[in-house]
């Protein structure tokens, strides 16, 4: 029997990036409503947005501007935070590069069994994605890094979402089979922030993810159905993203409409 697993990771840090974290923290938020445990989420946050000095609703995080659902309110356990969001700690965590001394709330639980979303959220462009400014993953990186995974068992299939500028440049290279990727805009385009909250001065969530959130939350409220990725993937018609999303097959075996 297969085992969801999750990979999600803001790479961005500093007060400006809040979006970030709250696109990051969205997708979390959903997971938890439809089941996931959290020892089947690892969570990488690149910075601390409810204990940010700035943050008028201190201990919040908030996705959009009527504040009606914080976030933070069932305290997610944040596997990396701040300093250890790192190039380097998110290809172990991928490859599970790490001696015996490592604690299990530092790996993800993967195995030939696991289906696995992976998101990632921050700032980037043709090829390449920032880990704090100081770094960045290539999509070679990143493709290697997947075909690792396939390679070493470490999953069933992979679904790859990526919301930042220039996205599908991410995706290109990977040739891992049963991999699905989405990401929230074409090569040679910007991702967007959907809307600001007065009071906290920053966007709050971008574009495509808050789509992605209010789209998953609709089967939330009515669990008597569930979403397909057929389904998502229509529902992006008339959507004001001002990117284009894309999605792409690393194989021909691929069929989206039996994909939930």
């Amino acid at each position: 029997m297969a085992k969801n697993s999750a990979l999600l990771v803001s790479t961005s840090r500093f007060w400006f990036n809040y979006r970030h974290a709250a696109n990051v923290l969205s997708v979390y938020y959903i997971l938890k409503k439809f089941g996931y445990s959290d020892d089947r989420i690892l969570l990488m946050l690149s910075d601390d947005i409810p204990c940010n000095s700035r943050n008028k609703e201190p201990g919040c995080v908030y996705n959009h501007y009527n504040r009606n659902a914080d976030l933070f309110d069932d305290a997610p356990e944040v596997d990396y935070s701040g300093d250890q969001v790192t190039l380097d700690s998110f290809l172990s965590v991928l490859k599970d590069s790490f001696d015996t001394n490592t604690p299990l709330s530092k790996r993800l639980v993967a195995d030939e069994n696991t289906d696995l979303l992976i998101y990632l959220t921050g700032h980037g462009g043709e090829g390449f994605l920032k880990f704090q400014d100081s770094h960045e993953i290539t999509a070679n990186e990143l493709a290697d890094a997947i075909l690792h995974m396939y390679t070493n068992r470490r999953f069933k299939s992979v679904l790859l979402i990526i919301d930042t500028c220039q996205a599908e440049s991410m995706t290109r290279l990977i040739s891992a089979p049963q991999v699905i990727s989405i990401t929230s805009s074409k090569i040679g385009e910007s991702s967007y922030s959907h809307h600001v909250d007065s009071l906290l001065g920053v966007p709050v969530i971008d574009r495509f993810t808050n789509h992605l959130h209010s789209y998953l939350l609709k089967y939330v409220k009515n669990p008597a159905s569930s979403p397909s990725l057929h389904d998502f993937v229509a529902s992006w018609d008339g959507v004001e993203f001002h990117s284009t999303p894309t999605i792409m097959l690393s194989d021909e075996n691929i069929d989206i409409e039996k994909v939930s």
